[in-house]
């Protein structure tokens, strides 16, 4: 995949005009590295690859291409990590699909992964129906329950019904990753949901 990725950003910033000296500044990554890049020599971390994605004005979801899933049949997949599809991003928050979408299932698994940058004061809770599972994985996330603050480590999980105002943010600087999964599905389309501008609104 890094092979691909690095022509994408090759190909891009060609036809935008872009030397890889004006990536460079934009981004504080060295030419070399850059470099090295696109010519897929070196694998890329998610948060180097958004600095690269903005600096040429792409949504890092365009680096991403493939079935993101290995169908049996269509109650029946397999999704690997090497190629895993982002569903959505929404700020500091970027989703990966871990489901073919078949609007049978019940159960509506994620692979959330949280940017550095969020901060409490930007915090909103909302409510939606059915039942919702949070898993940490890595890092250490903070989660808010009706205006009460819990951290979680790795390893540790949330479990309860969304009837009740709630959010997780990352407040650290280093990417949190969480296994999300709500029943019923909130997430239709590869469309993300998003919660409405005042705390506690409920989404469905």
């Amino acid at each position: 995949m890094q092979k691909e990725i690095g022509q994408k950003i090759k190909a891009l910033r060609s036809a935008k005009g872009l030397t890889l000296k004006d990536i460079s500044e934009k981004t504080d990554l060295s030419v070399g590295f850059l470099s090295m890049v696109e010519n897929g020599r070196t694998t890329i971390a998610l948060m180097t690859l958004k600095k690269i994605a903005d600096a040429l004005n792409e949504n890092i979801s365009n680096f991403f291409t493939g079935a993101d899933t290995q169908e049996l049949d269509n109650r029946h997949t397999f999704c690997r990590s090497y190629n895993r599809k982002i569903r959505s991003i929404n700020g500091e928050y970027i989703y990966y699909n871990l489901a073919n979408g078949n609007k049978e299932f019940v159960m509506d698994p994620i692979l959330v992964e949280l940017l550095p940058g969020q901060k409490e004061e930007d915090v909103i809770q909302f409510k939606h129906s059915g039942e919702e599972i949070t898993y940490v994985l890595e890092g250490v996330l903070t989660f808010y329950l009706d205006g009460q603050e819990h951290v979680l480590y790795p390893g540790d999980s949330y479990h309860g019904f969304g009837d009740v105002p709630h959010n997780f943010v990352n407040l650290t600087n280093k990417v949190v990753k969480v296994l999300y999964i709500l029943t019923p599905p909130m997430w239709q389309n590869n469309q993300l949901v998003a919660p409405e501008t005042q705390e506690g609104t409920e989404v469905n």
